[in-house]
Parts: structure tokens; C-alpha cells; sequence
């Protein structure tokens, strides 16, 4: 079977595999920034890719030419082989992932002060299962006006200089980097904070361990042959590289329209049902997404989506739910005062 290509250096379906490859299953790629398969009525689908399995001895004489990355599944990182011409090889190189046993959860508040600004205030935990602290957490946004601060009192933030499963230009990403203060298991860290002039929707939110191999350097880069270079970016441009979750974030412009809203929050309900993180048989999968679908058809004006019927139901909703209800009247209330 010919695999077709997804997302860039991502599979969707399963490869043929050669004698010692292996495939590596990858999370789900948000759909809302990746412009991937509607996720309507469906479980988002599986990504893999096969790549050989780096030998334990490290001997890969045996192993074709034409092989030059590898998956070392016990770091984990990609181990990338240099040939000379000749086929001989002249140095390997190590090109760390970051998703290396985080289990993050997020919670947020978002408020607006008198000068129109929203507040997304963010609480971060790094479940007891986990394996490793996060060290770096990022936020993406499609729209790439207005203005994005971020704050804490101990994390640095600033622009990410790299944000993994990004295909749209129309991306701006920013993160906030812990240092030598990560969430270790089991803990949480609040603080977190994005004052921004874009109103509420659905982002991307991707969550780093630290690597236990040194970064690629630029001379490192430069050292690949293009393609293997280029083949090295699409494998690390997978959401392997980080722990994705959407996550309630600045989304929206002056001109965004009521239809750009109601499928943002209509689709990132869909994911969070496929993922268990909203109950199926909730007020938000029940009820809210069935006007939002409504909305989407035509069936239904967007004035009509009479929020206060479902928010009224507070006391039944979780913690999800609720963020999704308050977000999105938050966003609803500041279109209709445009």
C-alpha cells in the first residue's frame, strides 16, 4: 500500500517497513492549525512514519546507503548518519525530541480589561504519571495581527524560535521557558499570562521535556546534504517533538466573522470528545455543538445560539466545558460589540 503524505514529514496510514525499521505513532495533529481532515463525527487519525531502528552496538555497516536517520527510541532522539561520497561515514549527529514523558493539563480564565485588551491567565500541571518536567510550554495563534504579551514572574517568554507541526505561514508562536524551574510530576505552576488584543478561540499549546542530548548547532545544519536536512525538518516537525494539547488562547481579529468562530470552537469540541477531555453525553456535546453546527449550515443565525441555556447548566459541567462556554461567550459578546 503507498502511503499518502498528510501533513509534511508526517504518514497517515501504514508503510511497508524495511528489515529493521520501525513505526513511530504520533498524536494527532491539530486541525486547527494544520488545515488537516475535518474531524467531524470522527476520531482524529493516527500519523505515523517508519524510520530504522538505530542498532544498540551502534554498527550500521550492514545497514543500505541510502538509509542516513534513525530513531534511538531509548533516548529518544534521531541519529543522523554522514557518508562521504565513497559511502563511508564521516560523523553522526543527534537531533533530540522533547516529548519525553510530559503529561500536561491546562486550565484558563480569560478576562477583559476597560481598554479592550483580553487576559488569558493559564495553570499548568504536569500529571503524576509523567516521566519528565516540562521546561518550555508554547502557544501558536493563526492570526498573525495584533498584539501578544506574555508574562510570569519566574518564566522567561518571548518569541519560540521553533514550533514544531506548523505548516501555515499564517502562524506566530511564543513561549515561556522555565529554566532551572521546570514542572517536576506531579506539579503545578500558575502565573502564566497572555494580555493580548485578540479575542478568545482555539490555539495550539505544545509542551517540552527537556532533551537529554545537545541541541543541533547551525554548523550542524549546514554539515547535512539537503535532502537529508530537509527530511530530518518534516520528522521533527511532528507533534512526536512535543506534548500538543488546544488549549484557549488569543485567536481572533477585528475581522474575523461569527462562521470563523463557530467552527473553531466547533471543530476543537470535536477533538476533545475524540480524546475523552469532554464527556459525550455532556451539555457541550449534546447540546452546544448541535447550534454551532446549525450555525455553521445556515440553519441557525448566530444570535441564536442562546449561550445562557447551556451555561446555565454550570452545575453539571466540568472544568473543559466550562472553559469552552466562557470563551466562547466571551468572543460572541465581543462581536456583537464590534
Amino acid at each position: 500500500m503507498k502511503a499518502k503524505t498528510l501533513f509534511a514529514g508526517a504518514i497517515w496510514g501504514l508503510p511497508s517497513l524495511l528489515p529493521g525499521q520501525m513505526v513511530i505513532p504520533f498524536p494527532p495533529v491539530s486541525n486547527t492549525l494544520t488545515g488537516g481532515p475535518a474531524v467531524a463525527g470522527a476520531a482524529a487519525p493516527t500519523l505515523r512514519i517508519a524510520v530504522p531502528v538505530w542498532p544498540p552496538d551502534g554498527d550500521v555497516s550492514a545497514v543500505p546507503v541510502t538509509e542516513s536517520i534513525f530513531f534511538n527510541a531509548s533516548v529518544p532522539e534521531y541519529v543522523v548518519v554522514v557518508r562521504a561520497p565513497d559511502g563511508q561515514i564521516q560523523r553522526l549527529l543527534h537531533a533530540p525530541l522533547h516529548n519525553n514523558g510530559v503529561i500536561p493539563a491546562v486550565s484558563t480564565t480569560v478576562s477583559r480589561d476597560r481598554e479592550g485588551l483580553f487576559h488569558y491567565l493559564y495553570t499548568v500541571s504536569n500529571g503524576p504519571g509523567a516521566h519528565s518536567p516540562i521546561r518550555r510550554w508554547a502557544v501558536a495563534t493563526e492570526e498573525i495581527s495584533g498584539t501578544i504579551q506574555l508574562k510570569h514572574a519566574e518564566w522567561t517568554s518571548g518569541p519560540a524560535p521553533s514550533f514544531t507541526g506548523l505548516t501555515n505561514d499564517r502562524n506566530r508562536a511564543f513561549e515561556w521557558n522555565g529554566g532551572g524551574s521546570p514542572i517536576e510530576v506531579g506539579q503545578t505552576v500558575s502565573g502564566f499570562e497572555i494580555v493580548s488584543s485578540l479575542a478568545p478561540g482555539y490555539v495550539m499549546g505544545a509542551f517540552y521535556s527537556a532533551s537529554r542530548t545537545a541541541e543541533l548547532t547551525a554548523d550542524d545544519w549546514a554539515s547535512m546534504p539537503g535532502d537529508i536536512a530537509a527530511r530530518l525538518h518534516r520528522y521533527l516537525a511532528t507533534n512526536w517533538e512535543s506534548h500538543s494539547l488546544e488549549i484557549v488562547g488569543p485567536r481572533f481579529a477585528p475581522g474575523a466573522s461569527p462562521g470563523m468562530v463557530e467552527r473553531n470552537f466547533f471543530e476543537a469540541i470535536k477533538l476533545m470528545e475524540a480524546f475523552g477531555l469532554v464527556p459525550k453525553d455532556g451539555p457541550v456535546t449534546k447540546d452546544l455543538d448541535p447550534r454551532l453546527l446549525a450555525a455553521l449550515s445556515g440553519e441557525l443565525p448566530s444570535a441564536n445560539l442562546q449561550l445562557e441555556s447551556v451555561t446555565g447548566l454550570r452545575g453539571n459541567l466540568g472544568q473543559t466545558e466550562s472553559e469552552v462556554l466562557s470563551a466562547l461567550k466571551v468572543t460572541m459578546d465581543w462581536l456583537d460589540g464590534r
